[in-house]
């Protein structure tokens, strides 16, 4: 397998009511009836929401790790579905940055990967600095994660000091 095999594209005729947690979560397990999806949300309620990883997910990615896997970003309205816990710092956020600098580089020197791109960010990059900085072409492995360091640690130091827990995993 290689990185480009993790671009799936798949469609559904159904309208997803975005603005009820109950009718995303039944949608979502409608989809995973269709697709494996690499986790779908509990039936608690606001911040005891459970997030339930599929164990197929979890042993392709531990196997694939040097792979890409860029899951996509969700809404901020759909964040308290994680139960508003943030990862911890270390190790998390290297691995996260080296996976997202994989995508970055794809994106360089594939025209497919570069399309598809293109046809997501105006969506999912809300922030300037991702725009004029991170994903302009020429960027070094170490300058990428510099950058992308010092634009997510004061959003996670934020989030902390306003009382966002950190997940507890085994």
């Amino acid at each position: 397998m290689n990185a480009n095999d993790a671009f799936i594209t798949w469609r559904s005729e159904e309208a997803v009511n975005w603005n009820s947690t109950v009718r995303l979560v039944e949608y979502i397990e409608r989809v995973n009836q269709t697709i494996l999806l690499p986790y779908t949300l509990g039936k608690s309620s606001r911040l005891k929401r459970e997030v339930y990883f599929n164990p197929s997910w979890i042993e392709m990615l531990q196997d694939n790790n040097d792979e890409l896997w860029n899951l996509m970003p969700m809404d901020s309205s759909l964040n308290s579905s994680k139960s508003n816990n943030l990862p911890k710092w270390d190790p998390f956020f290297r691995t996260f940055a080296e996976n997202q600098f994989q995508m970055y580089e794809l994106m360089q020197h594939s025209d497919r990967i570069r399309k598809l791109y293109e046809g997501c960010y105006r969506d999912n990059l809300h922030s300037l600095w991702a725009g004029q900085e991170l994903y302009r072409p020429g960027n070094r492995k170490e300058e990428f994660i510099h950058i992308l360091e010092k634009n997510m640690m004061p959003v996670y130091d934020s989030a902390r000091r306003q009382g966002y827990e950190v997940w507890n995993y085994i």
